[in-house]
């Protein structure tokens, strides 16, 4: 049984647009499609950096773009060759991101810092152990 939530990644930016991966983190599975609606801004010319914000993506609210720490990269994404991943970071009920105050840290993991750095919390207690079987992820592949 897979339990909620999960996290959703593309498979596929590098590849085709020479544009770092992206993963989206703490959302339910209804939702792991935004990865797609990420992918397709790239696909129209749009390069994502960290710290770029976007309002195109979630109704209501923007994301921010971050960088994920390559001490992740093995542990999360099973993808052949090495490239660059970018998390895209949803904010809070308020509209705080988790870097601006405290942040639920049970909502999504903060991977832009190191392994050793993350604060603890039921995503590196998850992550770092490896035992993916509650929270697997979602590999989306674009389309060239």
């Amino acid at each position: 049984m897979v339990r909620e939530p999960g996290w959703a990644y593309s498979w596929g930016l590098w590849q085709a647009y020479g544009h770092p991966e992206i993963a989206i983190f703490g959302l339910p599975a209804d939702r792991w499609g935004l990865v797609n609606v990420v992918a397709d801004l790239v696909a129209s010319g749009l390069r994502l950096a960290p710290g770029v914000e976007i309002d195109d993506v979630l109704v209501g609210s923007r994301v921010a773009v971050r960088r994920i720490d390559p001490s992740w990269c093995a542990r999360l994404f099973p993808l052949p060759g090495e490239r660059e991943f970018l998390q895209v970071v949803w904010p809070d009920a308020d509209g705080a991101f988790p870097w601006e105050g405290e942040g639920d840290l049970q909502a999504q993991p903060r991977l832009w810092l190191p392994v050793d750095d993350h604060p603890p919390g039921p995503w590196t207690t998850t992550l770092v152990a490896g035992s993916f079987a509650d929270l697997p992820p979602q590999a989306f592949k674009h389309p060239r």
